[in-house]
């Protein structure tokens, strides 16, 4: 998929798993084969990523945190970065390494371009936490507004359902972003759920259910 991510020109952020091969660039290059010029302007050496995460530096602070279903499963703490290729590749990439609290392993995300800055290489972690916020919503539309009940429907059918359950998130987003008291006294009725969820709509979503249900029991209309 790398190789024909690069050959497309696509710009990507992935994270790997440790297990692949990258090229990395040491100066002065003193390897048992290494030529009086290879020794002066230094070598693209192959080395597994993990080993490489591991050996490089995260000498910068940056506080990143994400989630999963309400639980916190990855800390940044400290950042790094160093220039790599693809084996049989030119092209400059750039291994951004982020280390947390109690985890050994560290965390690697393969880049296009060069990161030249912590800012650039924060910037790499926060793209990835926007990929798990993304899942988090398409799994919110599946899982809660009943998007993926659609094996038995037309094409017809399935198009006007995605359509509902669009405008059934884009309207809790608008009442989180815009009309915040409503948002707290729905979300307060959407008990016993954690008190500080990580993704909102979902007590919000259940708090707008009991609204409504206990209006229909007591015979009057919703606010």
């Amino acid at each position: 998929m790398l190789e024909d991510w690069i050959d497309q020109e696509y710009r990507f952020v992935v994270r790997l798993r440790g297990d692949r091969d990258l090229m990395r660039f040491y100066e002065g290059f003193g390897g048992p084969v290494a030529t009086v010029q290879t020794q002066r302007e230094g070598q693209w050496v192959r080395v597994e990523t993990r080993q490489l995460a591991e050996q490089t530096p995260t000498p910068h602070r940056s506080w990143r945190t994400v989630k999963r279903r309400g639980k916190v499963i990855l800390r940044f703490s400290q950042v790094g970065w160093v220039k790599v290729r693809l084996p049989g590749r030119e092209q400059n990439l750039t291994m951004v390494v982020a280390r947390s609290p109690g985890n050994d392993v560290p965390f690697m995300l393969l880049r296009t371009f060069l990161v030249e800055s912590v800012d650039d290489a924060r910037r790499v972690l926060s793209y990835y936490a926007r990929r798990w916020e993304c899942e988090e919503g398409i799994r919110f539309l599946k899982s809660e507004v009943n998007l993926k009940r659609i094996r038995t429907f037309n094409w017809t059918a399935i198009c006007r359902l995605v359509l509902l359950c669009v405008l059934v998130m884009l309207y809790l987003t608008w009442v989180l972003e815009r009309k915040g008291n409503l948002a707290d006294r729905l979300i307060a009725l959407g008990q016993p759920l954690p008190d500080e969820p990580d993704f909102l709509l979902y007590l919000l979503l259940t708090g707008l259910t009991e609204a409504i249900t206990a209006c229909v029991y007591a015979g009057r209309v919703l606010p």
